[in-house]
């Protein structure tokens, strides 16, 4: 009978493993990484974790490893030693201390796992050698064919000897001119530090800029200011009958001094306290400038008077308003409200500050004065004679919620709430808390109950 062609493969050669103590006899190894334990597969040193792809740890000995007996035979060669070690003692064994940051890391490793600082290498302990153990053989039966196609494979793997670059893999962590790869964790703790240091850098250029601009600002408004004065004594220079002609500015040349001014938000110079000689005179110039911004000057639309003016504002508002008008001359809020006082007088209608219930503080003019929009309310509420029935002696009366009083005075609702507690508060309304369920609200109605 014609035997099938075989390949016989010889595995774990005693002279190739020198006798290394992590090999089990049970033919497996356990992972130090992920605690896997792994088959042996013939591949010696050279073999790796299925699980995570460690590389076999040389260096340390697996827990179900059993102890190979030494030449002389004696008890104490058996691993035993009268000094008991502790587990964390067994799981520090085979590994490298960091001599920068201390930590321990595996003894296949030629960084530092967390800094990268190279590490010192382990002396292996000189074992002796044991005796040649069987060799194990596994043979492949080739029963139909394809026999010289494995053995070519196989010959090409084995001549390959992909074991033998792995020595590489962990000196190419450090790039030719000894800096960082851009791998792992280390790559991304160098790429957020260089994220930080342009951002440091950018910010530290903005600010120099804006340091650069701030101390030029004030140089800009001075000249814009004495501009605008030259101009206007120039003006009315040219207006009275002794004025001269020569050396004044040309209509053009004002013209486009003017729009130059505006586009700094200096159409005519804001004002501070340099300029003024008392308290007094300080706050009726700014009520007087204030004012302007409320109601209008030479022609412009006001803020809180025309076809689309307000007529309750906010004060915060107002401040935010004011100041980007007065462009670079900022003014703290106390000042605005010092000013209140004195803006009745540079108004026309007439702008009042009122605080509401909620400390919240608004200017009106007086059409939504809380005695107008009384009077207002009531004047809805009072019983028309068309609505009153003779016969009937307790007539239907009128009512509101807040959504309809809010879209009648066209107010927030926020500021509608703030007003109606207002005239609640005054005896000239009453609430029915009941009355609106049907509705989803509160409703209100004249107060006929008081005296």
């Amino acid at each position: 009978m014609r035997s099938s062609p075989k390949v016989t493969l010889t595995l774990g050669n005693p002279q190739s493993r020198d006798n290394d103590p992590s090999v089990e006899s049970s033919g497996t190894w356990t992972c130090r990484v992920c605690g896997y334990v792994n088959e042996r597969k013939g591949l010696g040193k050279s073999g790796k974790c299925g699980l995570c792809g460690v590389p076999y740890a040389q260096t340390v000995a697996s827990p179900s490893a059993s102890i190979m007996p030494s030449r002389a035979g004696t008890p104490n060669s058996s691993g035993f030693t009268p000094k008991a070690s502790t587990a964390d003692d067994k799981e520090d064994e085979g590994k490298i201390a960091c001599p920068t940051c201390t930590f321990l890391n595996s003894a296949l490793l030629r960084n530092c796992e967390i800094c990268t600082t190279p590490l010192p290498r382990l002396r292996q302990p000189n074992h002796a050698r044991e005796k040649p153990e069987k060799q194990q053989v596994v043979r492949l039966s080739f029963r139909k064919g394809g026999d010289k196609e494995a053995y070519r494979k196989l010959t090409s793997v084995l001549g390959d000897k992909a074991w033998e670059r792995e020595g590489h893999s962990n000196a190419q962590a450090m790039n030719p001119n000894g800096e960082r790869s851009g791998a792992g964790i280390d790559g991304i703790l160098q790429s957020i530090d260089l994220s930080t240091k342009a951002q440091d850098t950018h910010m530290q250029t903005a600010f120099a800029d804006l340091e650069a601009l701030m101390l030029r600002a004030g140089e800009m408004v001075r000249l814009a200011q004495s501009l605008n004065q030259r101009l206007s004594s120039q003006q009315a220079a040219a207006s009275s009958p002794s004025g001269s002609p020569h050396g004044q500015t040309t209509e053009e040349e004002a013209t486009m001094i003017r729009t130059s001014l505006v586009q700094l938000g200096l159409a005519t110079p804001a004002l501070t306290k340099e300029m003024v000689k008392n308290e007094r005179a300080y706050h009726e110039g700014l009520a007087k400038e204030l004012g302007g911004l409320l109601t209008g000057r030479d022609g412009e639309r006001g803020l809180m008077v025309g076809e689309k003016g307000r007529g309750v504002v906010a004060l915060d508002e107002v401040w935010g308003l004011w100041m980007r008008a007065r462009g670079v001359a900022l003014l703290s809020p106390q000042a605005l409200i010092d000013t209140l006082p004195y803006l009745p007088n540079h108004t026309s209608p007439s702008i009042h500050s009122l605080r509401l219930p909620s400390s919240l503080m608004v200017l009106h003019t007086p059409t939504f004065s809380t005695s107008s929009i009384l009077y207002r309310t009531l004047n809805r509420l009072e019983p028309s004679s068309i609505d009153t029935d003779p016969t009937d002696s307790s007539p239907f009366e009128k009512s509101f919620s807040l959504l309809e009083f809010a879209s009648t005075e066209s107010l927030p609702i926020g500021l509608a709430q703030e007003f109606v507690e207002v005239m609640e508060s005054q005896a000239g309304l009453v609430r029915d808390d009941q009355a609106g369920q049907g509705d989803g609200g509160v409703r209100w109605y004249r107060d006929i109950i008081s005296p």
